[in-house]
C-alpha cells in the first residue's frame, strides 16, 4: 500500500462529503422513521457537513516528516 499524499487526502475528504450527502438523503427520505430521531440526524448530518467544507476549500497536505529512528513524526 502506497503511502498517503495529498491527492488520497482530498479524495477521502470527498468520500466523506458524498456519504454525507447520501445519508442525508436517506435520512430525509425514510418515512419510518420517527419526528425525533430524523430531527437529531440531520442535524448532526448537516453539522458534519458544514464542518467539512472548510476542509475541502483549504486542503492543505501535511505529510509526516521522518524523524531520526525511521519512524515518523506529526511535528
Amino acid at each position: 500500500m502506497s503511502p498517503p499524499n495529498e491527492d488520497t487526502y482530498q479524495k477521502t475528504l470527498e468520500g466523506i462529503e458524498t456519504l454525507t450527502i447520501n445519508l442525508l438523503e436517506a435520512v430525509e427520505a425514510d418515512s419510518q422513521l420517527d419526528r425525533t430521531t430524523r430531527k437529531r440526524l440531520l442535524e448532526r448530518l448537516y453539522t458534519i457537513h458544514a464542518e467539512l467544507q472548510p476542509a475541502l476549500l483549504t486542503v492543505r497536505w501535511d505529510p509526516p516528516t521522518k524523524d531520526t529512528d525511521g519512524g515518523t513524526t506529526d511535528e
